[in-house]
């Protein structure tokens, strides 16, 4: 996450959870908010007593991870408009269409993360991902990635 921000690339956390606990994790683990993320996910709305009184819509889900729940004047959709490629990190079959509605030029690299049922769920992985990870959530493949991209050893066309 580090080496994106370095190189001034925004990264995306599209989740079907909860976004104000991913937006914690992050400002623990980083110390603050990185400015290169944005988090598009279910944020919990809270009353002036601090309860919860609702969530933040559309309510997205699995199936819907993709630029139909992002509102277009949102600061998201400014910063990622002169991109051309998109890396699509995913460990569902849902998450292929992420990039669903993104104005874009270039490829997207789509990585999936397969962590249980793989004899079952591998061939389908295989057929719709570039690359698979089998019970691997580290992020090492996606950072030498990146990081051969932006030495110029990976062309990413």
């Amino acid at each position: 996450m580090q080496r994106l921000r370095l190189l001034g690339i925004p990264l995306v956390v599209f989740s079907a959870g909860i976004g104000n606990i991913i937006e914690i994790f992050l400002q623990q683990k980083f110390g603050q908010m990185p400015t290169n993320v944005h988090i598009i996910s279910n944020m919990m709305n809270f009353n002036e007593q601090g309860v919860v009184v609702s969530f933040s819509q559309p309510l997205i889900h699995t199936y819907c991870k993709n630029s139909s729940v992002v509102r277009k004047e949102s600061e998201f959709f400014h910063e990622v408009s002169g991109r051309n490629n998109v890396i699509l990190l995913g460990d569902s079959v849902g998450d292929i269409h992420m990039d669903v509605g993104v104005e874009k030029e270039g490829p997207t690299l789509k990585i999936g993360f397969l962590n249980s049922d793989v004899d079952n769920l591998l061939d389908h992985y295989l057929d719709v991902f570039d690359v698979v990870l089998v019970r691997d959530q580290s992020m090492q493949i996606p950072d030498a990635i990146v990081q051969a991209i932006a030495l110029g050893n990976l062309k990413f066309t």
